[in-house]
């Protein structure tokens, strides 16, 4: 079921709600909540909630698929619940008397997310094959929650832009005191993009970013790195041509550490928390037929 009010002149509300029936995991009943307020013509909030859940898997992207044999059947776990919140205040406003309308938006938005039941994968020392553990899936005593700020500027003149942007993420593991900081994720990172058009054929760009300090799955840490970013586009009749390149430092991880480790046999693999492919170049042209 889902409903939209306009409660207020300047107040709108969308209300939603789900129920979900899992043969394995019961009844789930999700609400959600979304409120849209314009202070002015300028300014506008928003405000969004609610629940979510997932049944349980034995298989995940990050599981290696040599592992694969040794993953136990799901036995006694929960379904994961979700609380999400989020909400943003924008301003927008356009300045005139330029060869094209400048528009300016300032955006500062929060989120909140906390996954009830999160499922970790422990080893309960079974005999598996050649020696090894089997890996069973449990759920976690606590929950693991995701908290943060992201705000951005942003200057646009048609083709023309400049951005500037940051995140700050704080994820923790609640139910790991020893190490609670969600691995892979960096508590900061921040972004400037600029895109300037010199003519009606000729463009480029450039992109900057940083990805601060990152936890692993040990509990040590990654050092922040930079990354740069640029685009040539030319365009002639009915022609584009772009060149575009990433990673232009040739940031690697693989210059600071060793990624693959162990007998070629039976390689262990490390946590990539940075690029490994180095500096990318490629080069398009894109037609565009118009017909008559």
């Amino acid at each position: 079921m889902q409903d939209d009010w306009r409660v207020l002149p300047r107040l709108s509300l969308q209300a939603g709600l789900r129920l979900d029936h899992h043969n394995q995991h019961g009844t789930f009943l999700l609400p959600r909540l979304a409120l849209l307020y314009k202070a002015s013509a300028t300014i506008t909030a928003r405000l969004n909630g609610g629940l979510g859940y997932r049944a349980p898997v034995p298989y995940i992207n990050s599981l290696d698929e040599r592992d694969y044999p040794l993953v136990r059947a799901l036995a006694g776990v929960q379904a994961e619940t979700s609380l999400g919140l989020n909400g943003d205040v924008n301003y927008q406003r356009t300045f005139d008397g330029f060869d094209e309308p400048l528009v300016l938006s300032v955006n500062q938005s929060f989120f909140y997310t906390r996954l009830g039941n999160p499922l970790v994968l422990s080893g309960l020392g079974f005999a598996g094959p050649f020696g090894a553990n089997y890996l069973t899936w449990q759920n976690a005593t606590a929950p693991l929650s995701t908290r943060g700020l992201e705000t951005y500027v942003r200057l646009r003149a048609d083709e023309t832009e400049l951005y500037l942007g940051y995140v700050f993420t704080d994820a923790r593991r609640e139910y790991d005191a020893r190490n609670p900081h969600l691995p892979l994720t960096a508590r900061h990172k921040f972004a400037a993009v600029g895109l300037v058009e010199f003519t009606d054929r000729f463009s480029a760009g450039l992109e900057a970013s940083y990805i601060g300090q990152q936890h692993l799955g040990d509990g040590s840490t990654t050092p922040g790195y930079p990354l740069f970013a640029a685009l040539l586009r030319y365009h002639v009749g009915q022609f584009t041509l772009a060149l575009n390149g990433e990673n232009l430092l040739d940031y690697r991880q693989t210059r600071r550490e060793k990624v693959v480790e162990g007998l070629p046999d039976s390689p262990t693999f490390r946590e990539l928390w940075a690029p490994v492919e180095g500096r990318v170049v490629n080069f398009s042209l894109t037609w565009r037929w118009l017909r008559g």
